[in-house]
């Protein structure tokens, strides 16, 4: 047997017998994703799209997603807070996980858990009924100078789409009125039935309805106009020094051990690489943002900070 025959045999041998001692360390064939929003909303959808991909190229174990809706998110990140840390149930998070501790609404943040991976970023848009008299910012900041307090607008509250409003007010120096809806779906319908006047919206649940005028778009969060809607102005662009997004990855309780999390880490990265993913995402207005756990665990610890300062600054600091 000739040297390469031998070296190649030992790479065989090697997979062999290494792929199944990850797989053992899990009690579980199946790993629950806990996402903490309605089925059908934009995080659904994208987190569907990444397991799918997982779980066609062989994941171990196999990934099932599991919605617990209620709170904002918080209902489903308590859940997964108190799950046993063996590798077997994961959350779906955002910075919701921080602005729900800043309202007091979780008793804990991210730092309850130990980070898998940060996976997309998707950028907000404020969105409008068609029946409001403005088509920019520009119109609503000055409809909300003349009438404060009275554009009446949805979000989770508490949560990164309650968040985004209140940047917009402390950036423009206005007022809303704040009424709660749980999730995209019950948003976007409160604001196609002109319940709402405005709202966070974004290209994964509204696309359809912004492509067919059925919802306004505002404005867009980014730094740079998105180029499947270059018609859609920055906030920045019109005056509002507002620049945010959607950030999502995946946590496991803390104290889930090492070689789990490498193997989920494992899992994720694959799937954030797939080709089709990445399609189907940017079909969404979504982008790939992948960091490792040691990156992705500074990621969330710098945004802390970050959000931390803003919360104070626009009133929503109550832990």
């Amino acid at each position: 047997m000739t040297r390469n025959h031998i070296l190649g045999a030992i790479a065989v041998a090697l997979v062999l017998t290494s792929t199944p001692a990850w797989s053992q360390e899990f009690p579980c064939e199946s790993a629950k994703l806990v996402v903490p929003w309605a089925r059908g909303g934009s995080t659904d959808v994208i987190y569907r799209v990444i397991v799918a991909s997982a779980n066609n190229v062989g994941a171990a174990p196999r990934l099932q997603i599991v919605n617990v809706n209620g709170q904002g998110g918080a209902k489903g990140a308590k859940q997964v807070e108190r799950a046993k840390p063996d590798g077997c149930t994961m959350l779906a998070i955002h910075q919701s996980i921080m602005t729900s501790y800043f309202i007091g609404r979780l008793k804990f943040t991210w730092d309850a858990f130990d980070p898998i991976a940060l996976l997309t970023t998707t950028p907000a848009i404020v969105g409008a009924s068609m029946k409001t008299t403005y088509d920019d910012i520009p119109g609503l900041v000055a409809a909300a100078k003349q009438a404060p307090d009275t554009i009446v607008t949805g979000s989770s509250l508490g949560s990164t789409s309650h968040f985004l409003l209140l940047m917009l007010e402390h950036a423009a120096d206005i007022r809303f009125e704040h009424f709660n809806y749980n999730g995209d779906q019950e948003r976007i319908q409160a604001l196609l039935n002109s319940d709402i006047a405005i709202g966070e919206i974004n290209f994964a649940a509204a696309r359809g309805y912004i492509d067919e005028n059925k919802l306004k778009a505002l404005g867009i969060s980014t730094t740079q106009r998105n180029p499947q809607h270059p018609n859609v102005r920055t906030l920045t662009e019109q005056g509002v020094e507002v620049v945010f997004s959607t950030d999502r990855g995946i946590v496991v309780p803390k104290g889930t051990p090492g070689l789990l999390t490498r193997q989920l880490e494992t899992i994720f990265a694959r799937a954030m690489r797939d080709p089709e993913v990445i399609e189907k995402l940017a079909a969404f207005g979504t982008t790939v943002k992948y960091l490792n756990r040691k990156n992705y665990r500074k990621y969330l610890a710098d945004t802390y900070a970050e959000w931390e300062d803003i919360a104070i600054g626009v009133g929503m600091y109550r832990p």
